[in-house]
């Protein structure tokens, strides 16, 4: 596993402030936190340590029409620009906004949606030098305080929801490993075949076992804006999972709470946070799920519907069996 130097470290994160600034200010109630206010999983933050080169516009929409392909027809260059088009609607690359042709003129209202290259490996944390350490803490409060404004279009359409009442209507419920969620229609078969494979796993795997008798709840579609902006979380689409196990050590879940407790929370060892085992996270990467854990920004209990960065990266999607 390659382990970046610190400088190229440095300019990644000032990529994600310029790009990315944290777009997810609302809150929920998480019983492993004491029902803390809990900003939503932050999708837009990419792995701590990816192997992310600049991605063009034509490789990110490529990606989405293999990931979806019942969303999804063709893709494009129109105008000058990548494009990618659906049933009766066309979205615009416009520098990672994705914006409909309506919204082109206004682009520089909307701020890019992200897109990395996700590592195989949970990347190591590094060492960093007291310098480095105040760079990295001034680039994360410029992210609270910056809010992005991303077009919502291209994600409402990938998942057919405009509203609560429609995203709702979109969602079904099922039993999980034993408890319920409730997700989007078209994850249910997905989740269905995590379901058999982790189970059929756990008859070999004692740690896996283990970890899934430990879970304690899940929380799947809830609806929710972005405060101070107008987005919506993945949990909005039913497209994200939270898969909430006992922590009897109270170890660190989410990097918001533990900087809380700790300004240079992006220091501490992996061994502070509670992680599920390396084989639950393969089995929901396999189905086209990243995991929060690898993220900088990490999130060591949420997994959210990403065929298409897992698609960027190299790796293969697996579609469930035809029941």
């Amino acid at each position: 596993m390659r382990i970046f130097p610190r400088g190229i470290v440095l300019v990644f994160l000032g990529t994600l402030t310029a790009i990315w600034t944290l777009a997810t200010w609302q809150c929920t109630t998480d019983p492993v936190k004491d029902a803390a206010p809990k900003v939503d999983p932050p999708a837009e933050a990419a792995p701590a340590r990816s192997e992310s080169a600049a991605l063009s516009g034509r490789e990110v929409l490529e990606a989405f029409l293999a990931a979806y392909p019942g969303r999804f027809r063709s893709v494009e260059l129109v105008d000058g620009d990548w494009s990618i088009a659906g049933d009766g609607v066309r979205f615009f690359w416009a520098g990672g906004r994705l914006l409909p042709q309506t919204a082109l003129a206004h682009r520089d209202k909307y701020t890019p949606h992200p897109f990395y290259r996700s590592p195989a490996e949970q990347p190591p944390v590094p060492e960093y030098s007291d310098g480095e350490k105040i760079e990295i803490r001034a680039r994360i409060d410029h992210r609270e305080k910056s809010p992005p404004a991303r077009h919502p279009g291209f994600y409402n359409y990938v998942w057919q929801a405009r509203d609560h009442k429609s995203a709702e209507r979109r969602t079904q419920g099922l039993m999980f490993l034993g408890k319920p969620v409730r997700v989007s229609v078209a994850l249910v078969p997905v989740l269905r075949a995590i379901n058999a494979e982790i189970v059929e796993r756990s008859r070999t795997d004692g740690e896996l076992k283990r970890f899934v008798a430990s879970i304690r709840e899940l929380s799947g579609f809830y609806w929710r804006n972005i405060a101070n902006t107008g987005s919506l979380s993945y949990h909005s689409y039913g497209a994200a999972v939270d898969v909430i196990s006992r922590n009897p050590k109270r170890k660190e879940t989410y990097w918001l709470w533990a900087k809380r407790r700790d300004p240079d929370w992006f220091t501490r060892p992996l061994s502070t946070r509670l992680q599920p085992p390396v084989s639950f996270v393969a089995v929901f990467e396999k189905y086209g799920f990243v995991w929060g854990g690898k993220w900088f920004y990490f999130d060591t209990v949420h997994f959210e519907y990403r065929p298409e960065i897992l698609i960027l990266s190299g790796r293969s999607v697996a579609r469930p069996p035809a029941r």
